[in-house]
């Protein structure tokens, strides 16, 4: 399995768009989508051949319904919760909150910064270590294809036929 990182140089390698899995904390409702808007890489190359593992989460561990609404009950599915309830550690870190603050932004943050690098390589340590934990089921991989088409229709958006529609409702 290869793990991908926010900043990270392995975004941008050629191998990217391969079968290799990749495995992703929400890497299918923002990073892979993030990539496609900016790096022209396409949902359809990336989110398929990915383990997302908040997804794995919600298939293993799901909320109750109680635990989908705002307030003391919330269950979140985060890295740093995840991290909490698989590996009964606050991994976490805050560095990079810490450095978007300190430099207005985490589009500001200088890629070369050895915090920024030691934050990238925590949350790294924390993907792999949480694949290890959350047990694959085989309803992620129908749901990595549902998510890609939902994130191409907000990519793209979707077009209506107005005449037909008009036709349709007067009939």
């Amino acid at each position: 399995v290869r793990l991908i990182g926010v900043g990270s140089d392995v975004w941008t390698t050629p191998q990217f768009a391969t079968s290799t899995p990749y495995v992703t904390v929400n890497g299918n409702l923002f990073d892979f989508p993030a990539l496609d808007r900016h790096c022209g890489i396409p949902v359809e190359q990336t989110i398929p051949f990915s383990r997302d593992l908040r997804v794995a989460a919600f298939q293993h561990d799901p909320p109750t319904t109680y635990q989908t609404k705002s307030g003391p009950g919330f269950k979140p599915y985060s890295m740093a919760a995840l991290t909490q309830r698989y590996l009964n550690e606050d991994t976490k870190s805050d560095a990079g909150k810490e450095l978007a603050k300190e430099y207005g932004g985490w589009e500001h943050i200088p890629v070369d910064d050895p915090r920024y690098h030691a934050y990238l390589r925590s949350d790294l340590e924390n993907t792999r270590r949480l694949d290890a934990a959350i047990p694959w089921h085989p309803y992620e991989e129908r749901e990595a294809w549902v998510q890609t088409i939902t994130a191409r229709a907000t990519l793209s958006g979707f077009a209506v036929d107005l005449e037909g529609l008009q036709e349709r409702v007067q009939s």
